[in-house]
Parts: C-alpha cells; structure tokens; sequence
C-alpha cells in the first residue's frame, strides 16, 4: 500500500544552493553572457557587411579616379603633341 504525502515542490522555499528545477547559481549570468557574446557577434556581421559596402564604394570611386586621370594623361599627351 502506497501512503499519499503533502510535499513541496522542487521550487518550494527552501535551501537556495540545492540543484532542482529551478537554474543554479550562475546559470543566469552564464544565459545573460550567452546572450550578450550573441548580440555581439551579430553586431560584428552588421559591421563588417557596412564596411564590405563601403570597401565597394570606395574601390568604384578609386577605379572612376584612375579613368579620369588616363582621360587627363590623353588630354595633355594631346596639347603637348601640338
């Protein structure tokens, strides 16, 4: 025969250093860690896709900088030939 008890639950008050349902100490801040090094590491891919945007730009104004300069070159190359 089986004897039926009242008895608290693994979240009832009680010692809080026990292991149970409930996280253990440290756990918090090691999810809190965890989600700050997430937040971080998707802000550094924000980052470098910006920087991968605008590494783009600048190398299509360098690349429109050295036709201007060939077209300058062509230019004097042409008045000195006068």
């Amino acid at each position: 025969m089986v004897k039926l008890v009242n008895t608290g639950d693994l979240k009832s008050p009680g010692l809080c250093g026990l292991a149970g349902s409930s996280p253990a100490r440290g756990t918090t801040l090691g999810i809190t860690m965890s989600i700050d090094i997430h937040s971080e590491i998707e802000e550094a891919k924000d980052t470098r896709i910006r920087l991968a945007a605008k590494i783009e730009v600048l190398e299509d104004l360098l690349e429109e900088i050295n036709n201007i300069k060939k077209a300058a070159e062509i230019v004097l190359d042409g008045i000195s030939n006068d």
